[in-house]
């Protein structure tokens, strides 16, 4: 695994065509409406898609939640961002066992202004903190999920 501010920079400049993905391990699904809350209004534009992609209606903090509660996976699209990252998807899937899978997935090219490593951390820490998540980590869009035994190469920062 490459790591630290060198290769997370790099990973946070470089536009290559693809995406950048943020994953949250075993993150509290008790504390997802607080995350909602907190990350949807930093956003202009909300939308709600079904895994299949159809869009629902009520896409805001309590639809998306309840949306969750009751299919167990949701994708929110969300644009003109206010703060570092002007669009991002969202995918909330509960795993078979129960417990509550989030990827937020962005291009570099969505990040605003200063694409400094210490703004990135921050921000990703302070959603970390909020979902009480054991490990965060961002990787590159085809980088293993398996941080113990997959290819981890392409994860650029674990938190």
């Amino acid at each position: 695994m490459q790591s630290g501010r060198d290769y997370t920079k790099i990973a946070l400049s470089e536009d290559d065509g693809s995406c950048r993905d943020i994953n949250f391990v075993a993150p509290d699904p008790l504390r997802l409406m607080d995350f909602l809350e907190n990350l949807l209004p930093q956003f202009g534009v909300v939308r709600g898609r079904t895994w299949s992609g159809d869009e629902f209606s009520g896409a805001g903090p309590n639809g998306a939640y309840v949306y969750y509660q009751s299919t167990g996976n949701v994708r929110l699209v969300l644009g003109a961002g206010r703060g570092l990252i002007s669009d991002l998807q969202v995918f909330l899937f509960r795993e078979k066992d129960g417990s509550l899978f989030i990827e937020l997935t962005f291009f570099p090219e969505a990040i605003q202004g200063d694409r400094s490593v210490e703004r990135f951390v921050e921000l990703v820490a302070r959603w970390k903190s909020i979902l009480r998540a054991e490990k965060v980590y961002s990787r590159y869009e085809c980088a293993s999920w398996d941080l113990e035994h997959g290819d981890t190469d392409d994860v650029f920062w674990v938190g």
